[in-house]
């Protein structure tokens, strides 16, 4: 299975690696980040590892028949994106 970078590469024409993070350096910074008071920079940093993790929570019950539209996969919304193949 291609990743969102490989398939976002793929159809943009750029070359994208990727960056693991140790959580423990996201949660430090963190925490520098609440002790400075910079709360935009903290929930940045809060945010790394949690999305990272799979461990992300999505609240229910799922209001998706709100909604009249079929979501593309990430690789046909890049084509629709960029126009290409």
């Amino acid at each position: 299975m291609e990743t969102a970078s490989g398939h976002f590469g793929r159809n943009s024409g750029g070359v994208y690696t990727h960056h693991y993070l140790d959580p423990a350096v996201a949660h430090k910074k963190e925490e520098e980040a609440r002790e400075a008071g910079d709360f935009g920079v903290e929930m940045g940093w809060s945010a790394k590892p949690l999305a990272a993790s799979g461990y992300s929570i999505v609240g229910s019950p799922l209001d998706n028949d709100l909604f009249d539209f079929k979501p593309k996969m990430v690789r046909k919304t890049l084509q629709h994106v960029y126009g290409r193949q």
